[in-house]
């Protein structure tokens, strides 16, 4: 996933855009603030993951087949959230409030991209936050 995000953004440098009319700071904007509504119902899910996880490395026995896939799918999910977290960019200007709340993200690197190429990055890391988020449903149903 790490070389997918890279390889889009550089697909994204790269390519040739005309302008559109269409107001692509609010736009990414808006999405970025649902990103991080989506990050933050997770943390806690992920959170609770993890600590399971971590439950089971110290019980003092050899796991199960089943423990051992779980234990490799809750390190896949850590390491997805924690390379989004780092990575997530914030579109230019976005003021919103970090009082009240307890959101994870680092604001990610400082891009020198377009409107429109911000919100297709904004767009991009709204499906990953998405497919995590199918992940984690995914594993807490077993």
């Amino acid at each position: 996933m790490k070389y997918q995000i890279v390889i889009f953004v550089a697909a994204l440098l790269c390519s040739c855009q005309s302008p559109q009319p269409v107001d692509n700071d609010e736009n990414a904007e808006k999405i970025h603030l649902e990103i991080i509504a989506i990050e933050a119902a997770l943390a806690g899910k992920v959170d609770s993951l993890i600590q399971l996880r971590n439950q089971l490395a110290i019980q003092g026995r050899a796991l199960t087949p089943e423990e051992i896939a779980f234990n490799n799918q809750v390190t896949g999910i850590e390491a997805s959230i924690n390379y989004f977290r780092d990575n997530l960019p914030e579109p230019p200007g976005l003021e919103h409030d970090h009082s009240g709340h307890d959101h994870h993200h680092h604001h990610g690197p400082t891009l020198n991209v377009t409107p429109e190429q911000m919100l297709a990055i904004q767009k991009e890391f709204r499906d990953s936050i998405l497919s995590i988020q199918q992940r984690v449903s995914g594993l807490l149903q077993k």
